[in-house]
């Protein structure tokens, strides 16, 4: 058996604004970086304590994005792609 997600509509977009302060924490720090992107992932399951959770999903998975990106070096190709 599986699960199917239905996509919402209109799909969401991630808050960039609120996913750039995030990064902006780490202040380039590879450790802080790859932290972050390991629990963006890792709080997918997580239900969001306030807002939508279906928004709280999508900015954790661009944080994480948005981290892996910057530690490759390439953050303005990762936000041209969200």
């Amino acid at each position: 058996m599986t699960n199917v997600v239905k996509f919402p509509t209109p799909p969401l977009r991630p808050n960039l604004e609120a996913c750039r302060q995030a990064i902006a924490l780490c202040e380039g720090d590879p450790n802080m970086l790859l932290f972050v992107a390991h629990l963006g992932v890792s709080l997918v399951h997580e239900k969001a304590t306030h807002g939508d959770p279906e928004q709280a999903l999508v900015d954790r998975l661009a944080i994480s994005f948005l981290a892996l990106a910057e530690l490759l070096g390439v953050p303005s190709l990762a936000e041209a792609l969200l």
